[in-house]
């Protein structure tokens, strides 16, 4: 099966985050709110968790510590020994 496209029913504090991360994995995603209050309500939590996606991601880069499971693969013992290598300059 080769799922391509995701509608996420709800903009509420899980369905925002299943839609925003789902669209960084790369699908398609289409969000079902029920009103254009709804609308209006779910725009701050997706630009919220966009900013918090990103400064995690960039944390990720530098500190391992800064892991976050679902948005990529966790370092394996090979990759956490070639990081600390490469703080002690080996």
């Amino acid at each position: 099966m080769d799922i391509k496209n995701i509608t996420v029913a709800g903009g509420g504090v899980l369905g925002s985050q299943i839609a925003l991360q789902s669209a960084y994995k790369g699908f398609s995603v289409t969000m079902w709110l029920r009103s254009e209050g709804s609308i209006e309500r779910a725009k701050p939590k997706l630009e919220r968790l966009r900013a918090i996606y990103k400064q995690t991601l960039e944390a990720m880069k530098t500190d391992p510590a800064a892991y976050c499971r679902g948005l990529t693969r966790r370092p394996g013992r090979d990759d956490r020994r070639a990081h600390r290598q490469r703080r002690q300059g080996l």
